[in-house]
């Protein structure tokens, strides 16, 4: 009998390091980001109007544009756009947006319908354009909405 209490003492203490184990990858830092199903990233539209925020902060930067409809009534879009560090790369600063700057934005809508979507590009007033995300030839959604 002392040989069996030994054997189940001995897997307890595995069971304790396979439980300490586990704990400890779980509370690993793990990198997670959300999807972009929310998006038809087979569709590609535009949207012009006045800048009314530009959010240069992590997770994501936001862009807000007042823009008219079919029926001459002021319409909110936001649109979502990469992290400031990633966009630094496209030549993107805090400052080249300002509030009130007549833009065009080209994004992949949300698809259930809401006024918003993800950007892809943004035209300025100054006739520069600046890519909000990496194109590749290769990338099966890059004729929906490739720079211009």
């Amino acid at each position: 009998m002392p040989k069996a209490q030994g054997l189940i003492e001995l897997n307890s203490k595995a069971r304790g390091r396979l439980l300490a184990l586990a704990a400890a990858l779980a509370a690993t830092p793990a990198y997670s980001h959300h999807s972009f199903a929310m998006f038809d990233q087979a569709k590609c539209l535009r949207v012009s109007g006045a800048v009314k925020k530009w959010q240069w902060e992590y997770p994501h930067t936001w862009l807000w544009v007042v823009a008219e409809d079919a029926n001459h009534a002021q319409v909110v879009w936001g649109f979502e756009g990469g992290d400031p560090a990633t966009l630094a790369l496209h030549g993107w600063t805090a400052e080249a947006i300002k509030k009130g700057d007549r833009i065009t934005v080209l994004f992949n809508p949300l698809l259930d319908g809401r006024k918003g979507g993800s950007m892809r590009q943004v035209l300025l007033p100054t006739g520069k354009s600046l890519n909000a995300q990496s194109y590749d030839k290769d990338d099966k959604f890059f004729k929906a909405c490739a720079p211009s």
